[in-house]
């Protein structure tokens, strides 16, 4: 299974290594900052097919800057966002299954409904976040500040809360604790 993961990651990473994939990511990222179709950047994506267009799965945006984007229902499995600035960006519904997140600025997103299954939030600070119902089943989220978020119904299962902060947040009928042996 792991090594299943592994091959579908570096397949989807692949996509956006050649020069037609960079500019592909960097028409869909400007169009995503300046509201227009960043869906229509990516029609010759390999695999974008088997999504509705909504496919950024393994794109490389570490350190970007996607401060109030909109990506409702994107597809952003093994995406690195690392030390991305998201601020108050829209990730509902939004699949971030194994994305690597550490060290973001998530301030004031909204993620309701949103998968982050195996994600890794190390050190993030999702701060002011609305993440009701978000699943976070075995994410990585040492030392991530949670601060005043409304975290009602999220599912914590299986996640590493090591130095995690949670001052001030709402934790309403949150699922927490390790996975069933």
């Amino acid at each position: 299974m792991l090594d299943e993961t592994r091959r579908r990651e570096r397949l989807l990473r692949e996509r956006w290594l050649t020069e037609r994939g960079r500019v592909m990511l960097d028409g869909a990222l400007t169009a995503l900052r300046t509201g227009g179709d960043w869906r229509a950047h990516l029609v010759e994506l390999p695999e974008v097919a088997d999504t509705d267009g909504r496919d950024l799965r393994a794109a490389p945006c570490a350190g970007r800057d996607l401060t109030g984007v909109d990506l409702s229902g994107a597809e952003l499995e093994f995406v690195d966002l690392g030390a991305a600035r998201l601020e108050r960006a829209v990730l509902r519904d939004a699949s971030l299954a194994h994305a690597n997140l550490a060290g973001a600025d998530l301030s004031g997103v909204d993620a309701g409904g949103a998968l982050l299954a195996m994600a890794d939030l190390t050190g993030a600070t999702v701060v002011d976040a609305r993440l009701r119902g978000t699943a976070f089943t075995g994410a990585d989220l040492t030392g991530a500040d949670f601060a005043r978020s409304d975290l009602t119904g999220a599912s914590l299962f299986g996640a590493t809360l090591t130095g995690t902060r949670f001052e001030g947040a709402v934790l309403d009928d949150v699922r927490r604790g390790d996975f069933a042996g």
